[in-house]
């Protein structure tokens, strides 16, 4: 057990499986999730305190100055929720888990962190981007071979991506395009569609103690090339649309693809864990996202690939946690 209090900060909602793909919550943190959270915190660490919401925290935070906050804050509609609470903790000096207030926002927008991964060297789907209504009836998608995916651009969690986002002619991309910006009232992305496998890579530690680099593919039961055209949608990710499984396959990579993706890592700083999602085309991985704020639930590819490996959930969480430390002892 850990010799410290834990700071939880998580906006519980019950019966997420229930919500609407379009739902302005669907970041919140589903009981199932919080559970799996809170009881591990408890096991490993002295003491945990929850908030389900900021002010709370904010109200209460001279309590725990020598704390460690915790965060799975899904947060509100702002571009910057899933900064907020590192953002509070930076402000009052308070050490936290997970990825600085920097890291986060030019990870949520999908431009820059495209921007970012093509200079790491990584192979990036061409794209474009609509910002108003009137480049929507301008549009011209010539630059982008089809069929191409269409993308809020400051959302994560594959929040207004359905089957729907894939489209296959310019006139398909601007029925859709238009109702996404309405709905969303942000930029939209248009980004070329990769067919091939479903990749995540997930990544705990920091640049002087890799506790995990593991490459895994998304599989869909007894539909093998379901990906070759059809989308990781938020449906499959949170209603479970479809049966997926994941397989651990780093040993199949070259070499040069993990070195890139853990150099890419490294190079952020404070993370201590992430997942860099992308897909695999006849043996090349093209980068589609950061991920720092990664679901840890009982689903998620880190757990599996802890259970692998022997593991339990209740290290996963511990080697997190032993990574923020090591990374603000480095500071």
């Amino acid at each position: 057990m850990l010799d410290l209090n834990i700071v939880l900060i998580a906006d519980r909602i019950e019966n997420k499986k229930n919500l609407d793909m379009n739902s302005d919550v669907l970041e919140q943190i589903g009981d199932e999730y919080f559970f799996e959270i809170f009881n591990s915190l408890n096991r490993v660490c002295r003491h945990v305190t929850h908030y389900n919401d900021l002010p709370t925290f904010i109200d209460n935070i001279a309590k725990h100055k020598k704390d460690l906050v915790f965060t799975i804050y899904g947060g509100n509609t702002s571009r910057n929720r899933m900064a907020l609470v590192p953002g509070i903790c930076e402000s009052y000096n308070i050490k936290y888990v997970g990825a600085d207030v920097y890291n986060r926002i030019i990870c949520q927008d999908k431009n820059i962190s495209k921007e970012l991964a093509k200079k790491m060297g990584f192979l990036v789907p061409n794209s474009i981007t609509i910002n108003s209504e009137k480049d929507i009836c301008r549009l011209e998608v010539s630059s982008i071979d089809y069929p191409v995916v269409l993308k809020p651009l400051m959302e994560g969690s594959s929040i207004g991506i359905t089957e729907k986002s894939l489209c296959l002619d310019s006139t398909d991309v601007q029925r859709k395009a238009e109702s996404l910006y309405k709905r969303y009232k942000q930029p939209i992305m248009i980004e070329q569609f990769i067919p091939g496998k479903e990749i995540v890579t997930c990544l705990v530690g920091n640049r002087n103690n890799i506790r995990l680099a593991e490459m895994v593919e998304v599989c869909v039961e007894g539909l093998p090339q379901y990906f070759d055209t059809n989308l990781y949608t938020g449906a499959i990710k949170h209603q479970d649309k479809v049966n997926t499984y994941h397989k651990i396959i780093t040993n199949e990579i070259d070499g040069y693809i993990m070195n890139q993706i853990i150099t890419a890592f490294n190079s952020f700083g404070k993370m201590d864990y992430m997942r860099i999602d992308g897909k695999l085309y006849q043996g090349k991985f093209y980068f589609i996202e950061f991920t720092p704020d990664a679901s840890l639930s009982s689903h998620c590819s880190f757990k599996d690939i802890y259970l692998h490996k022997n593991k339990n959930y209740d290290t996963l969480i511990q080697d997190i946690i032993q990574s923020a430390l090591e990374n603000y002892q480095t500071q």
